[in-house]
């Protein structure tokens, strides 16, 4: 037996929201002994709290009928009525005659002292209002001590456990397929480019994608390892990667170049070192070696700029001007500003 009919005796109230609705209930068994001659019982017994199971529309059915009928603690006295607390008492409680049977189920039976009956009802759950039932059918505590038996704890199981429920079924493995890294594929040679650098592939573009990056890094000479470490020359990214952002945010001690730039070497077939417009993240190491290479908008003092690295150097001065113009602003206030921006020009 593992569902049971149960009559509602109590109520309480819910929180939040349900603070000034009746949300989970006080259950009770019938005595079973002392019926009157319309065979409703005279005494019920508190047997456990329960709260879930119901649906909405359920509930709107249980406000409805027993909305009317509930009492607080302060109107009328239960035990007019045959009730019998234990330790737990609820917010308000209904008679009897006023309320209703429900069908509930537990996992188990357990003994308990906070109500009157032996045993209340451990993970219970409502199945459903039995309005069919009338309430001098619903659980007696005979009934319930017989369920009990002697036992502390008494399942509720439907059945009792069969062999075939402990055989061990084994299970079909699955076969996964062997992941053979790309460092050790077999590629086509084409040009030793990159020999004795190492890389980090983040990730590529649409149009090169990370395992096409990889393969191209060693058919030109070079290796490739998943994560960087100090013999890495760098990381490269392609589309954003969110690991991008956490090198920059932890200063990492390895750069994070552009994909770009390693695309140009090889499409062209001539190494060429990575400059400040290359990077989307500088370690402290590079960022020395730059200072004695290369001026503050990227103008490299040894090696002649090009026509593409023209926009790039000219986008670095105006952001400085901006800078500066932002900087004269805020440490001054608008009419020295003016004054300043008058003799400026005056002094040419």
């Amino acid at each position: 037996m593992s569902d049971l009919d149960v009559i509602i005796l109590g109520g309480y109230y819910g929180e939040g929201k349900g603070r000034n609705r009746v949300t989970g209930f006080l259950v009770g068994v019938s005595s079973g002994q002392n019926q009157s001659e319309d065979r409703t019982p005279t005494e019920y017994c508190s047997f456990a709290k329960i709260a879930t199971g119901l649906s909405n529309d359920e509930r709107k059915i249980l406000d409805a009928k027993l909305g009317p009928h509930w009492r607080k603690k302060s109107e009328g006295n239960p035990e007019d009525f045959g009730i019998v607390w234990g330790k737990e008492k609820p917010d308000v409680w209904i008679p009897p005659n006023d309320s209703c049977v429900l069908l509930v189920r537990a996992s188990e039976l357990v003994r308990a002292t906070d109500f009157s009956t032996r045993y209340t009802l451990r993970f219970p759950r409502i199945l459903k209002i039995r309005e069919d039932k009338p309430i001098y059918d619903c659980l007696t505590s005979t009934e319930l001590e017989e369920l009990a038996g002697t036992k502390v704890v008494q399942k509720l199981g439907k059945r009792h456990i069969e062999l075939s429920d402990l055989e061990v079924v084994e299970k079909e493995r699955k076969v996964r397929r062997k992941y053979v890294p790309n460092e050790i594929k077999p590629v086509e040679s084409k040009s030793e480019i990159l020999t004795g650098y190492e890389f980090c592939v983040l990730s590529g573009y649409e149009d090169w994608r990370k395992d096409d990056v990889e393969v191209a890094i060693r058919e030109h000479g070079g290796s490739v390892v998943l994560v960087e470490r100090n013999a890495t020359l760098c990381i490269l990214a392609g589309d954003d990667h969110p690991r991008v952002n956490i090198c920059k945010q932890q200063n990492a001690k390895c750069d994070v170049v552009k994909l770009e730039w390693l695309r140009k070497i090889v499409n062209t077939g001539k190494f060429a070192a990575y400059t400040p417009f290359d990077l989307l993240h500088t370690c402290r190491k590079t960022r020395d070696r730059f200072l004695g290479e290369y001026d503050k908008y990227g103008d490299s003092y040894t090696v002649k700029i090009t026509v593409d690295d023209v926009p790039k150097i000219m986008e670095s001065v105006k952001e400085s001007v901006i800078e500066f113009i932002y900087f004269c602003k805020t440490a001054l206030n608008d009419a020295n500003f003016r004054k300043t921006t008058l003799i400026l020009h005056s002094s040419k």
